[in-house]
């Protein structure tokens, strides 16, 4: 078996590439984010209990994934059925930490910080809902030095 060391892991150069998957991942959510994401999150009986969404990416990359998931929640949010979640005077936070490897983490930054103008708008993060964003270094997978 051949085992790669966390050096190896990190210089692989995967997290850099914007996967096809991802970009998929990313389109589906932007275009069917108002039906998947409204029965989900925003449903009468959720929308009563649902204080927080909490949202984890392992391998993050180049965060194609999380935006699409934070703009298709911000297309449902912005949808005329949405738009009243916080009429109870309760405010939804939503969480997304996004996680990949040490040195994938600048670049991920960056894209987070280009592209969070375009989702934080003031329709998505008024009083009724508030985005956190996390970006955390996370090296999962494989074995270490304790794993015998």
């Amino acid at each position: 078996a051949v085992v790669a060391t966390e050096e190896e892991e990190e210089d692989d150069g995967t997290n850099a590439m914007c996967w096809p998957a991802g970009i998929h991942f990313s389109k589906y959510l932007y275009t069917h984010a108002h039906t998947h994401l409204q029965s989900r999150f925003f449903s009468e009986k959720k929308k009563k209990n649902q204080k927080k969404i909490k949202v984890i990416e392992l391998g993050s990359g180049q965060g194609i994934a999380a935006l699409g998931f934070l703009t298709g929640l911000k297309n449902a949010v912005s949808s005329s059925s949405l738009s009243d979640a916080g009429d109870d005077g309760s405010t939804t936070v939503v969480e997304m930490v996004m996680t990949d490897v040490p040195n994938a983490i600048p670049l991920l930054q960056h894209n987070w910080n280009y592209n969070k103008p375009t989702i934080i708008t003031s329709s998505f993060s008024s009083g009724t809902y508030h985005i956190q964003v996390n970006i955390q270094s996370l090296l999962w997978g494989g074995t270490t030095k304790n794993d015998k």
